[in-house]
């Protein structure tokens, strides 16, 4: 068995989910923002 190719596609994963779990955080963060934003210029 060949362990560095199997680390390599590990890495590879987590850095996938990662980067779904941030994007689905910034889908919901920046929204957020701007409503806390246009609050408080009122």
């Amino acid at each position: 068995m060949n362990y560095k190719k199997q680390e390599k596609k590990l890495i590879i994963l987590c850095f996938v989910v990662a980067a779904v779990l941030f994007y689905a955080f910034l889908k919901r963060a920046i929204p957020f923002f701007s409503y806390l934003g246009n609050h408080n210029h009122d």
